[in-house]
């Protein structure tokens, strides 16, 4: 009990930071410590991405994972009760390292909602190395004064495939950004987003 109690604390925890995120496009927030928490899976799969999966998961929507080891692909299923259902998913996941054209074909077929229901659009979580470093790209929008600079180790096709699937608001996809140190950005598909620049 005391194990199901502290997890529910970090997951209130982690929305409440993802929630800023998302309120606040490039801001970086820490997940929050527990190094003690227990997930009860021996997994490769980083604590950040599980950590993401219990608290967007439940058997009411569908996700994909790419790039994820053969016997983790369907850690997310036992560990959730979400259905896998590939690239017209509800939550897509993008392990690190994945190769860039697996990823790319994912999220090139993923699902923008409709003008009647937005909100069916899909959200992708983006495992990158560092959300610290890297290149700087320019982002506007809701929730920004003037502008704000996210600096990352995205790749850039990442930013042309989202300047694609967002250009025709209310339409779009959400992002969210995940680093190896155990750090999280989001960036709604209101905001916008300017080249990359050093």
């Amino acid at each position: 009990m005391a194990e199901i109690q502290k997890r529910v604390q970090y997951i209130q925890q982690l929305y409440r930071k993802l929630i800023k995120c998302y309120s606040h496009p490039g801001s970086v927030e820490e997940f929050p410590t527990d190094d003690n928490l227990d997930f009860e899976f021996d997994s490769e799969l980083d604590k950040p991405l599980l950590s993401i999966a219990l608290l967007l998961l439940d058997r009411e929507v569908t996700h994909e994972i790419v790039g994820a080891p053969a016997d983790e692909r369907s850690t997310l299923v036992e560990l959730t009760y979400s259905r896998r259902t590939g690239n017209d998913a509800d939550y897509i996941f993008i392990c690190r390292n994945t190769a860039a054209e697996e990823a790319e074909q994912c999220l090139h077929y993923a699902k923008t909602g409709s003008l009647i229901d937005p909100q069916k659009a899909a959200t992708v979580i983006f495992e990158t190395d560092d959300l610290y470093s890297g290149k700087c790209i320019t982002l506007s929008g809701p929730g920004i004064k003037d502008t704000e600079v996210l600096k990352s180790t995205c790749p850039a096709w990442l930013w042309n495939l989202r300047r694609e699937k967002n250009r025709d608001f209310p339409l779009g996809i959400d992002i969210i950004l995940l680093d190896a140190k155990g750090r999280i950005a989001a960036l709604p598909r209101t905001t916008k987003t300017a080249g990359e620049h050093s």
